[in-house]
């Protein structure tokens, strides 16, 4: 599990990344739509894995339900580079990971907020399960709150993406941020043994952290010329990359530990800071002098 671990999440790394800078390759206007619809594609695994999953693993063995979604995979990685296509020549200078973009303070506040974010989002992901379990809610209901989830996260992605063309990226983020943290503390807070509002919040918070994981690279795409759109984002998520490693295992000691009020509060808590942040980064774009109205 731990060598399963590490390569498909090495090999989904470099996937994300490539796809999203060839995206930017091609759209710079519409580019907040276009990653939107791009980042849709995440959100429809997101339901359509754990419903094979939960078949195939009533049916057949762990080995053959996992080879059944290689196969799906494998077609569609198939598809995928037949149909992926740059617009750019390669750069010659600098590699994946450059530490100098962290020079600028626009884009290390917005990869803090990235990565805060993305603590939250996957270990609420990771251990929604969990969660249902310990509030006494059927295995049954927490497959289904996971693609509900994500049927609400596809939305979100699609939309945000939309709107940010004609508000502005960052306006987008922290409109979104603002929305998904009052989900958090509004609907995921209370759930207590509430099977409805469980179901009423996974929707609702999908759509806000769907919306926020398609603005984030779009928002780092912004403080940087196309051809240099991967280097800053391999730069930015070789630094969130830390923040998914230890959401999981630090999440799934507070849960049993402080319960799932204090759970729910202490990523209630670290969503605050990632809005902070982007605040922070907005703030910086406009070299520190505040404008409500400004699309940026």
């Amino acid at each position: 599990m731990l060598v399963y671990g590490v390569l498909s999440g090495t090999s989904s790394a470099f996937l994300t990344t490539t796809a999203l800078a060839v995206v930017a390759h091609w759209f710079e206007v519409k580019r907040g739509m276009a990653s939107g619809i791009a980042f849709v594609g995440s959100s429809v695994g997101g339901i359509g894995f754990p419903l094979v999953l939960k078949s195939a693993l009533g049916k057949l063995s762990w080995a053959w339900a996992i080879r059944l979604v290689a196969l799906i995979v494998l077609v569609l990685m198939v598809i995928g580079n037949l149909c992926i296509r740059g617009r750019l020549p390669p750069r010659r200078n600098g590699g994946a990971v450059d530490l100098k973009c962290f020079q600028d303070p626009r884009f290390s506040w917005a990869t803090v907020g990235v990565a805060l974010f993305e603590f939250v989002l996957f270990g609420a992901l990771g251990l929604i399960p969990s969660y249902g379990l310990q509030q006494g809610f059927s295995n049954q209901t927490t497959f289904n709150v996971i693609a509900i989830l994500s049927a609400g996260s596809a939305l979100g992605r699609s939309f945000s993406g939309y709107i940010s063309d004609n508000i502005g990226r960052f306006n987008t983020m922290i409109i979104t941020l603002t929305w998904t943290l009052i989900i958090t503390f509004g609907l995921w807070l209370p759930v207590g043994n509430n099977v409805v509002l469980f179901y009423a919040f996974a929707p609702l918070f999908g759509f806000g952290s769907g919306s926020i994981v398609s603005m984030a690279p779009v928002c780092i795409g912004q403080l940087c010329k196309a051809d240099q759109y991967g280097q800053y984002y391999g730069t930015s998520y070789s630094l969130v990359a830390f923040a998914t490693l230890i959401c999981i295992p630090v999440g799934g000691e507070l849960l049993p530990t402080i319960g799932s009020t204090g759970f729910v509060s202490f990523f209630g808590g670290v969503l605050v800071l990632s809005l902070a942040s982007f605040l922070m980064a907005r703030w910086a774009c406009l070299e520190y002098r505040w404008k409500w109205n400004v699309k940026i």
